[in-house]
C-alpha cells in the first residue's frame, strides 16, 4: 500500500443501517475529506426524501446497481439470511423500528423492489442485511471507508466481513483464510468536546475549522493508514500478541498527541470546549478503527459475499479488479471506523 503519504481518505455511510447520533457523526466527518451518503438510486415511495444535494457535511451518492451487481447483492443477502447466527444478531440487536425503516426504504427503491421475492418484501431482517451488503459493495467499488454509528451495525459488519471463528485475546478475532481483524483506539476523537456542544455548533463553522486545519486532517489520516499498514505487516508467531499490544500502545500515544494539537486548534478557532469541568468521556472510549490484516476492502467484499462473486461472473469480477488496479494506490486495509467499546473491552 506504499507509505500512505498523500493518501486522502473518503468515507461512506448508507441510509437505513447504523445511523449516527449527530455528535458521533461529526467526529468522523471532521477528519475525512468527504463522506458519501448512499441513498436509493430511484425512490418510488412510500418513502420520499427532501433535497440533500446542497449539504455541506456529506455528498449524496445514488448508485445505479445494474442487473449483475443487484443480482449479486441479493444472492449474498439471501445467503446471509440463512445464517442463523447472523440473522439472530439482526433480530436481537437491531431495534424493531430500525429494521422496519430498512424494510420500507428497500421497498421504496424502485430498482430493488422489482427483484425481491414476496417473502423478502415482508422481512425487515432481510432488508437490514441487504443495506449492509450494499454499504460494503459501495466501499469496495469506490475505495472508501464505510462508517456506522451503532454498536449492532459494527457487529453485523464484523460478522459478515469475517465470519468470525475464535478470539485470541486483546480484541483480536481470527478469520478464515489466515487473516485477522482487530480494533484500535486510533485517530482523532475530539474527546475534549462535549457531545451536546459539538452537535449544536453551526456546520459552517465546522467547515471553516476543517478547511483551516488541513494539516491536522492529513496527519490524522496518515496515522490511520500507518496503523492499518503496521497491523497488516505483523508476522504470525509466538510473540504476535505482544507486538499487537505494542502497536495498540503506539496508536494510543499518537492519538493523545493528535488530540493535544486538535485542542489547541479548536480553541484558537474560538470554538467551545466541554460544558462540564471534566473532559467528555464518550469519544475517547468509543471512537476507533477496525482493521482487517491482509485484506483490502475489495477482499472484504469477496470474503463476505462469495455468492455475489459467483453471481457476478468472471467478466464483472475482472472489471472490478481492473478498476482497483487503475487507482494510484491500493485500497486501504481498514474495514471501518466505529463506536467500539465492546471490541476494545475484549
Amino acid at each position: 500500500m506504499g507509505s500512505g503519504a498523500g493518501r486522502r481518505l473518503r468515507a461512506c455511510m448508507i441510509d437505513g443501517f447504523g445511523y449516527f447520533d449527530e455528535a458521533d457523526y461529526r467526529r468522523s466527518w471532521l477528519f475525512f475529506d468527504e463522506v458519501d451518503y448512499v441513498l436509493p438510486g430511484r425512490l418510488a415511495g412510500p418513502i420520499a426524501m427532501p433535497p440533500l444535494e446542497d449539504r455541506q457535511d456529506f455528498v449524496v451518492a445514488r448508485p445505479a446497481l445494474g442487473g449483475a451487481v443487484l443480482d449479486g447483492l441479493l444472492a449474498a443477502t439471501r445467503r446471509d439470511a440463512t445464517d442463523e447466527t447472523l440473522r439472530e444478531l439482526v433480530v436481537d440487536r437491531v431495534p424493531a423500528k430500525e429494521r422496519d425503516y430498512a424494510s420500507v426504504l428497500v421497498w421504496s427503491d424502485e430498482e430493488v423492489r422489482d427483484a425481491l421475492r414476496d417473502a423478502e418484501t415482508r422481512d425487515p431482517a432481510f432488508a437490514t442485511l441487504f443495506l449492509a451488503n450494499k454499504l460494503l459493495w459501495f466501499a469496495a467499488e469506490h475505495g472508501t471507508v464505510p462508517i456506522v454509528g451503532r454498536p449492532h451495525a459494527t457487529e453485523i459488519l464484523g460478522r459478515k466481513a469475517a465470519r468470525l471463528e475464535t478470539r485470541v485475546g486483546a480484541g483480536l478475532l481470527s478469520l478464515r483464510g489466515g487473516a485477522s481483524f482487530t480494533a484500535f483506539a486510533a485517530g482523532l476523537a475530539l474527546d475534549f468536546v462535549d457531545d451536546e456542544v459539538l452537535a449544536k455548533i453551526p456546520i459552517a463553522r465546522l467547515v471553516d475549522f476543517k478547511s483551516a486545519h488541513r494539516a491536522l486532517l492529513e496527519r490524522h489520516q496518515l496515522h490511520l493508514v500507518e496503523v492499518a499498514q503496521k497491523f497488516s505487516a505483523l508476522a504470525d508467531g509466538g510473540d504476535f500478541t505482544n507486538r499487537l499490544a505494542e502497536l495498540r500502545v503506539e496508536a494510543r500515544n499518537e492519538r493523545a498527541r493528535l488530540e493535544d494539537h486538535a485542542r489547541k486548534a479548536w480553541t484558537e478557532t474560538g470554538l467551545e470546549l466541554a460544558k462540564k469541568a471534566v473532559i467528555a468521556a464518550s469519544a475517547s472510549l468509543f471512537s476507533g478503527l477496525a482493521v482487517l490484516r491482509g485484506h483490502s476492502l475489495h477482499d472484504v467484499l469477496v470474503a463476505a459475499l462469495p455468492a455475489a462473486v459467483a453471481a457476478l461472473g468472471v467478466g464483472t469480477s475482472a472489471a472490478v479488479e481492473a478498476a482497483t488496479k487503475s487507482r494510484s494506490a491500493a485500497p486501504p486495509t481498514m474495514a471501518y471506523l466505529f463506536r467500539a467499546a465492546e471490541a476494545f473491552a475484549r
